[in-house]
């Protein structure tokens, strides 16, 4: 069973925030519960496609001890709540309020596809967070933060660059001595991000002596933390200075524990796990003195593509890059004893060979690597660009550039490096050119391109999509009557995601 787009769910979302906020605020009609944060969640940003290990159905038949009816969407009382948050082990207090309640709805009741995959996945990525957490003296709770930035997705990537379980900025990346470059991003390595997590959370808990500020601090960083601090005169407990802090931030601890909520009573709530057919606890190769993709080395071994790219995220091409020393590759037992009995030969053909391009060509784009009948080049996407769209304008598939650049993500990232393989290089469009120029120079964050007239004297804007937007709140930004025109004209369809930074044409 395929897990459906988060994003097309929180884009109606947002339509009805205001009712949200009433129905949510029913435990204290006067407070006002802020859940921005689901449309900005992290863990909902990324989709994570994997094979189910075995169907759903069979999890629920095991797992349903209190007998619910499929459609069933159990809800409990205040009483309820609070009484099995108190009966959790933790050492971080786990305080029952109307902002936590915002989200056990949001776990338990709007996002369940969400919360079914977060079930399963945990079996794969928290031991290996519960080990490290344990080597490093952290509180084993800890590792829900891991559930509310990625929703446990080690590829996922948000609009602000973060990535991967712990979602890392670049700069926090190179504070915790991740390695970074073309061909390798270990902030999307489960372990070794997962160092890095624990040695910044345990940094941030030496400042404030108090896990709830620092988890605070994860998200928006000590500096808005201290001024909220400063703002409440002084007081250093999370619910005392909530009002002070940024609204995302504000909502991420509640969030924090609403998602713990749901992880540990799932079947109270009807919730079952959607398990992955793999576990990241697997052998291990040294691989070293050749430079070689990981299709061809599973195709080679008779292993499962796929699989092998789960256990090493942190490729970001699928490539292993040459060196001289060693690199150590999670692979399945049966690949792992291939390579030990019949050695590294069948791979000797990599040794010493380029087979893609330096970090310094990826800076240059479009780059023409051969001449013939087919060209190979390298596109940088520009924003608003999508797979379809680069796939029209060299006249491919985007089949084809998913498999080219082993990618599966439904969208590229602005600055991404695509491998192409084109029969010609198309020539620039000058409105294009234009409106990319206008764009870059920052200009206007939301008319990204001059108004220009066709020959109906029609006017043509470019509207960059900012976060919160669907299509109806664009159509009525721009006075337009129907989406229809607008999905006409970007070649959309009615439950098409629409990406931060996208650029979409608007005919008035």
């Amino acid at each position: 069973m395929r897990f459906k787009s988060v994003i097309a769910a929180l884009c109606m979302m947002v339509c009805c925030s205001v009712s949200v906020e009433a129905q949510y605020s029913q435990h204290n009609p006067e407070e006002k519960v802020n859940t921005s944060i689901v449309y900005v969640m992290d863990s909902a940003l990324n989709e994570f496609n994997y094979r189910q290990y075995y169907a759903e159905k069979t999890d629920t038949l095991k797992l349903n001890k209190y007998n619910y009816l499929s459609t069933d969407v159990p809800t409990f009382t205040p009483v309820e709540y609070k009484k099995r948050l108190k009966e959790i082990p933790s050492v971080i207090p786990l305080a029952y309020n109307s902002k936590v309640q915002a989200f056990i709805d949001v776990y338990g009741v709007r996002l369940r596809k969400l919360s079914s995959k977060m079930l399963g996945l945990q079996k794969v990525y928290f031991p290996i967070i519960e080990e490290i957490f344990e080597k490093e003296g952290l509180p084993d709770e800890l590792k829900y933060v891991a559930a509310i930035e990625s929703a446990l997705n080690p590829r996922a990537q948000s609009p602000a660059k973060a990535v991967g379980l712990w979602q890392f900025i670049r700069g926090t990346g190179d504070m915790y001595k991740l390695r970074m470059d073309s061909y390798i991003d270990e902030r999307y390595d489960p372990v070794k991000s997962t160092y890095a997590a624990a040695n910044y959370l345990k940094d941030l808990h030496k400042i404030y002596g108090d896990w709830l500020l620092a988890i605070a601090a994860y998200n928006c960083g000590p500096g808005r933390v201290n001024y909220a601090i400063r703002r409440s005169g002084g007081n250093k407990n999370f619910w005392d200075i909530y009002k002070y802090l940024p609204s995302e931030t504000a909502s991420y601890v509640p969030a924090f524990i609403g998602c713990m909520y749901v992880m540990k009573y799932p079947s109270e709530h009807n919730l079952y796990p959607i398990r992955a057919d793999f576990t990241y606890f697997q052998d291990t190769i040294q691989v070293s003195g050749m430079k070689v993709s990981l299709d061809e080395m599973a195709s080679i071994s008779g292993t499962d593509k796929e699989f092998l790219r789960n256990l090493n995220p942190e490729l970001k091409i699928g490539m292993i890059p040459y060196s001289s020393k060693p690199y150590v590759l999670r692979v399945p037992t049966g690949m792992a004893e291939y390579f030990r009995n019949n050695g590294f030969a069948m791979l000797r053909k990599y040794e010493n060979k380029d087979l893609e391009p330096t970090a310094k060509d990826i800076l240059r784009s479009p780059i023409v690597e051969a001449s013939s009948d087919k060209k190979t080049i390298y596109h940088k996407v520009a924003a608003g660009e999508s797979f379809k769209s680069i796939a029209e304008k060299y006249k491919i598939t985007e089949q084809d550039i998913r498999n080219w650049n082993y990618v599966r993500s439904k969208w590229p990232y602005t600055g991404q490096s695509l491998k192409l393989i084109v029969n010609e290089i198309p020539q620039p469009d000058p409105i294009a050119k234009a409106d990319n120029t206008q764009t870059q120079s920052g200009i206007n964050s939301k008319i990204t391109a001059n108004s220009v007239k066709n020959s109906d004297l029609q006017k043509i804007l470019y509207y960059k999509v900012q976060s919160g937007d669907t299509l109806w709140t664009i159509a009525n930004k721009h006075r337009i009557d129907s989406i229809d025109k607008i999905l006409a004209e970007n070649n959309l369809k009615r439950n098409s995601v629409l990406q931060v930074g996208q650029l979409i044409k608007i005919i008035k």
